[in-house]
């Protein structure tokens, strides 16, 4: 199990997806909510267990994530 997870600000995500397509364990997906309408979706994880990893985090260019000890 991972020691670390991420946790989204959606305040800053733009939903440009490259946290998604970086994970090389498919842990996220983009996920519609009720947040923003005019937004794609925002990351959430996935079924798929994180590896704590934190390439999601690097790669966020609106620093939305940040890795939280599990």
């Amino acid at each position: 199990m991972a020691k670390q997870k991420p946790v989204f600000v959606y305040d800053r995500c733009i939903a440009c997806g490259m946290c998604v397509t970086t994970c090389p364990v498919s842990a996220l997906e983009l996920s519609k909510t009720d947040l923003d309408s005019l937004k794609t979706g925002y990351p959430e994880l996935t079924g798929r267990v994180c590896i704590g990893c934190g390439l999601c985090e690097k790669t966020c260019p609106m620093d939305a994530i940040a890795m939280e000890p599990t």
